[in-house]
């Protein structure tokens, strides 16, 4: 690695660092100037987000893999939901021996503790085992409120096919296609649901989408960011750190 790179993420990492002492203020609800501040942080972060972590079920080492559900199908013939739970727990940084899930191990991984059901299907509740609260619904605005906290949820459509939700509207879904790509699905499209709570997830997706922003801050060569936030006076207690983080990141999307 080169000198400007080291010092690129050096800084990178000092900024995360000031952004999240600043949520550790006590009073930065009382504060709007600061919430604002956080607020305009986040906003610029969710414009210049990168793809989460994306798993294709025909293009990987996995895809010729047989999945594990003893029907002697292929990752790429039927691996759907196996591939959809792989990207949002994979994208918590949740790992299977010290590996980041991925298809391949976590087949395995259900395999060996028993997490498919007789008609092959993944036994969603199974994955709690990883540290996950699993809650299914079949009510999107279910899947919406619990997004905004510290939640990932693959869903099934109406047409029986997998997705990792990425982000949602007032009138969809936005996924990550298990077979490449994204995608909108409609609300009344939604058929099912497993989410998972993880108080990691929601941190590591908050780290990444600052990473991501603050890289295309480097890019355009916008220090007047930078400088903001160096002036920003710190707060030295800790008091609701990651809600208020939380609170910021969904006011400015």
């Amino acid at each position: 690695m080169q000198q400007s790179n080291r010092s690129q993420i050096s800084i990178l990492e000092n900024i995360y660092n000031i952004i999240m002492k600043l949520a550790q203020c006590g009073s930065l609800k009382k504060s709007l100037k600061a919430t604002l501040l956080v607020s305009a942080i986040f906003g610029l972060v969710t414009l210049t987000l990168g793809k989460p972590r994306e798993y294709n079920q025909c293009d990987g080492p996995w895809a010729s893999e047989i999945l594990q559900n003893g029907r002697g199908s292929t990752i790429c013939s039927e691996g759907a939901q196996l591939v959809s739970l792989s990207m949002i727990i994979g994208g918590c940084g949740i790992t299977i021996q010290s590996q980041v899930v991925n298809p391949s191990n976590l087949n395995a991984w259900l395999a060996q503790n028993q997490g498919f059901t007789p008609d092959g299907s993944i036994d969603l509740k199974s994955i709690e085992k990883l540290g996950l609260v699993q809650t299914p619904t079949s009510d999107f605005n279910i899947i919406k409120q619990r997004m905004k906290y510290t939640s990932e949820s693959i869903l099934q459509t109406r047409g029986g096919d997998w997705f990792a939700v990425r982000s949602f509207s007032a009138a969809n879904f936005l996924v990550n296609d298990p077979r490449g790509g994204s995608r909108p699905i409609a609300n009344d499209d939604v058929k099912f649901a497993s989410i998972y709570t993880n108080r990691k997830c929601g941190q590591s997706a908050i780290k990444q989408r600052l990473v991501r922003g603050l890289k295309q801050v480097f890019y355009y060569h916008d220090s007047s960011l930078i400088h903001m936030i160096e002036r920003v006076i710190l707060c030295s207690h800790s008091s609701e750190i990651f809600d208020i983080l939380l609170t910021s990141y969904y006011l400015s999307s």
